[in-house]
């Protein structure tokens, strides 16, 4: 349910900003390199990104310049951006999933949802930068002893 003075309907529309590494680097290079905090108030993995990569182009950015990044998203197009976030010092991702309802929500718990556990797998290996044998394996064990 959107806000009745929203000027704009973020659901069906997304801003696309063709310079944005050229105005994210005059913002960053003001400041020293630390975590920074993505998708706490939009998520930063759009429909769109699929297409515009400005996300990526982001962490690109940030990783060239020292920072890190923690990201809370819905979607799996965070999967594509593992390997730059591996390679930050302190990156996370936590995803969020949403429901409608309380027996929706009870349906999921045992999650079988295999996407989900693959998101929740890829975080794994970013807390713990494993190789992808070891998170199979983890993920595996996790599986068994339904721990996720």
């Amino acid at each position: 349910m959107g806000l009745p003075q929203a000027e704009t309907d973020w659901s069906k529309e997304i801003l696309i900003h063709n310079d944005i590494i050229d105005q994210l680097s005059e913002e960053i290079d003001k400041i020293p390199p630390q975590t920074i905090y993505m998708g706490y108030h939009t998520d930063p993995y759009q429909p769109s990104e699929a297409n515009y990569y400005q996300t990526r182009k982001v962490l690109e950015l940030f990783f060239k310049n020292g920072f890190s990044a923690s990201i809370l998203t819905k979607s799996d197009l965070i999967v594509r951006d593992i390997d730059i976030l591996k390679k930050m010092n302190a990156a996370a991702v936590s995803v969020s999933v949403a429901f409608n309802d309380n027996r929706t929500r009870r349906l999921s718990r045992p999650i079988p949802w295999t996407p989900r556990k693959e998101l929740i797998g890829k975080s794994i290996l970013l807390r713990y930068k494993w190789n992808q044998t070891d998170l199979r394996t983890k993920i595996q064990q996790d599986l068994n002893t339904k721990k996720c």
